[in-house]
């Protein structure tokens, strides 16, 4: 079983296949994402929707399933779920932003 909340760093172009769980929630906290899927039905044809993600915006697929996340820029993904996911979108804002501030301390060692 996977932990929450799930710290993600991806490269540019670097991709990655999520199976999103009912009530998960995907943060940018640095970077630029695009996100596709779950696959959905719409009558009868199945669609996969995407969603570009830019740092400090968050992401709630729609249904449970498989998602793909390719980052256009480096990023870093804050994926909270459960009680976490319950929260407002002003206290998600502030984890990733403090996420980014830790990293970029640690990177550039400010």
């Amino acid at each position: 079983m996977e932990r929450f909340p799930q710290r993600i760093i991806l490269q540019p172009g670097q991709a990655l296949q999520l199976h999103s769980a009912a009530g998960m929630r995907i943060v940018a906290a640095c970077g630029r994402v695009r996100i596709d899927g779950p696959l959905a039905s719409l009558g009868e044809r199945m669609i996969s929707p995407k969603s570009i993600l830019h740092e400090g915006q968050a992401h709630v697929p729609a249904d449970p399933g498989w998602i793909r996340v390719t980052a256009q820029t480096s990023a870093e993904l804050l994926c909270v779920i459960d009680e976490q996911a319950r929260s407002s979108p002003r206290q998600l804002l502030s984890a990733a932003i403090g996420f980014a501030r830790r990293r970029m301390a640690t990177h550039f060692g400010v």
